[in-house]
Parts: C-alpha cells; sequence; structure tokens
C-alpha cells in the first residue's frame, strides 16, 4: 500500500516534509531529525494525520509497502517529535541506520484530519487488511 493510497481513503491531499532523514551516523540522525520537525511546515502542521516513509519498498507478510509508520498528533509536528531527537538517535540508532540503509531515506508525510486519532485508527486498519500486519515501526 502506497503513501497517496493511504490518504486516499482518508479523502484528504497530503504534504511531504521538505527534508529527510538519510543520517549515516547517530549525531547526524539526532542532527537531522531536529531539522526534520524544526521547519516552519512542522511549526505550523497542527492536528495530522502522517505517515513515515522509505524510497524502497520493505517485504511484508503479504505484498511490500513502502510506509514505516503511522501515528497521529493533535499538536503540531514539532511540537510531537523535535523533543525526542537524542532519546531517538540513542535508543533507536541502530534500527534506523539498518532502515535507512537498506530502504533509503526517511520522509514524513502528512495530512491535517479534522479528528487525527479516528484518521490514524483508519490508516492502521487499511494498513493491517492490506497487509496482515502493521507497518514496522509501528
Amino acid at each position: 500500500m502506497t503513501v497517496k493510497q493511504l490518504f486516499q481513503q482518508l479523502g484528504v491531499d497530503y504534504h511531504t516534509l521538505p527534508r529527510k532523514l538519510d543520517a549515516s551516523t547517530c549525531d547526524d540522525f539526532v542532527t537531522q531529525f531536529r531539522a526534520v520537525f524544526s521547519g516552519s511546515e512542522a511549526k505550523e502542521a497542527r492536528g495530522v494525520v502522517y505517515v513515515w516513509s522509505v524510497q524502497t519498498a520493505i517485504p511484508r507478510v503479504r505484498g511490500q509497502s513502502k510506509v514505516l509508520y503511522i501515528g497521529q498528533t493533535i499538536q503540531t509536528l514539532c511540537q510531537r517529535w523535535r523533543p525526542y531527537a537524542r532519546r531517538m538517535g540513542k535508543d533507536c540508532w541502530d534500527r534506523y541506520n539498518h532502515i535507512i540503509a537498506t530502504y533509503g531515506p526517511i520522509s514524513v508525510n502528512y495530512a491535517t484530519y479534522p479528528e487525527p486519532r479516528k484518521g490514524e485508527t483508519r490508516l492502521l486498519l487499511c494498513y493491517f487488511e492490506e497487509h496482515f500486519e502493521y507497518p514496522p515501526a509501528n
């Protein structure tokens, strides 16, 4: 299932943050993570459903997908994720290093949605129905 197909399930257009995560070191990952979620779009995108995606499809139980993570926030993307930059680097670097090296840069796609929690639930259900499992980082 593609990012576009997921957002079509909600009947909304989506946007992609301009920066990607493609670091090759933990320190660069933390710096990039902060930068991705410090941009003007991330500071303005409030009440959204978001999908992290990669460049190359990941094999799933059924099929394959570039979707890495599905989430939601009533805050801005900056408020939701920027505080976790150091923790993501410290606790999750090995995982994200493998993902980036194997499947390419990580992009953050998002759409404003009136009830983000319901939107997230719908996207997770659609993903599960297509692949018989949730996205790998959920």
